[in-house]
């Protein structure tokens, strides 16, 4: 494959929208499509999407109308990542290249289950703050994406994922450690998401002082305690840089567990709290606000029967 030319992304949340209209702008509408189940394709064919006060049109795909493409992104939530694979099978073909921007350290593993794990870029994405409302999604900071190769036949379609972000207007940077790349963003997670979830916080926390901001620091520290354990190491210093990055984000926006809890929508808290209490178990450790994440969000959840 010479470049990547046609990009299909299965999610249209916050990332979906936010990467998806990006690429779509600057590679060409025809060559960017969301695929989508056909009772979701039949509630949104219409719809008219805002994005940051301008309109914006969509491709989207359902069915018959789903064909291979060379580059295929999944932007789910967790939970329905299952739902996903199935319906993005039509779009692989053995050439086809796939990126997760899931959250947390496991969705790489879940779709090596499916397809060739040469095929599966690894990948994150970081300091994004869209906030999706509806038809409606607003953001000031775009992120970047980070990729990197899980072993030297991955390095061509790293090249590929590269050179095709760089012509789409997508940030993008090529980690020499993608594992550890992982590890510190699922670090961003369980702290930020989890907080701001529980005490009814935005991005602001993290420039605050308080009860908030010190569950904060502490959940993203028995992340350290426990990564060594699974082979990677994460310091303070990283702690540091992650807590300056939450601090430059819109102080007034939430990230995506808060908005599932203001949705009432069923929360990530099994890929984060959830986790995290896995793997203190298997190795002997204890995370006490991590548990106490896990069983006040799981209470919250039960209250406001969440949907999914």
């Amino acid at each position: 494959m010479d470049r990547i030319k046609t990009v299909s992304f299965v999610g249209m949340g916050c990332l979906g929208m936010l990467y998806g209209g990006i690429m779509s702008e600057n590679i060409g509408s025809e060559n960017v499509s969301f695929i989508m189940d056909e009772e979701r394709y039949l509630r949104h064919e219409k719809d008219r999407y805002i994005v940051n006060g301008e309109e914006k049109h969509y491709q989207m795909r359902t069915g018959d109308e789903v064909k291979p493409v060379d580059l295929l992104v999944f932007s789910v939530k967790f939970n329905a990542l299952s739902e996903a694979i199935e319906l993005a099978r039509p779009a692989v073909s053995e050439n086809t290249i796939i990126v997760s921007l899931l959250n947390g350290i496991s969705s790489e593993k879940v779709l090596e289950e499916h397809f060739d794990r040469e095929q599966i870029v690894d990948s994150l994405c970081v300091g994004m703050d869209s906030v999706r409302d509806g038809v409606q999604l607003s953001y000031t900071k775009i992120g970047h994406w980070e990729i990197g190769a899980h072993n030297e036949k991955q390095e061509e379609n790293v090249r590929l994922v590269k050179e095709l972000c760089d012509r789409a207007g997508v940030p993008c940077e090529v980690k020499e450690d993608i594992r550890h790349a992982i590890w510190n963003k699922f670090m961003i997670n369980v702290g930020i998401n989890q907080t701001c979830m529980v005490h009814n916080k935005t991005y602001g926390v993290a420039a605050e002082s308080g009860e908030a901001y010190d569950d904060l620091v502490a959940a993203m520290r028995e992340v350290i305690l426990v990564a060594p354990y699974e082979g990677v190491e994460l310091t303070e210093e990283e702690l540091e840089r992650n807590i300056a990055l939450l601090a430059d984000l819109d102080k007034d926006k939430y990230p995506s567990m808060q908005q599932d809890a203001l949705a009432k929508r069923k929360s990530e808290v099994e890929l984060f709290a959830g986790t995290m209490i896995k793997l203190a178990e298997k190795h002997g450790l204890d995370v006490p606000v991590n548990r106490r994440y896990y069983e006040a969000i799981k209470k919250m959840e039960a209250e406001y029967g969440q949907k999914d």
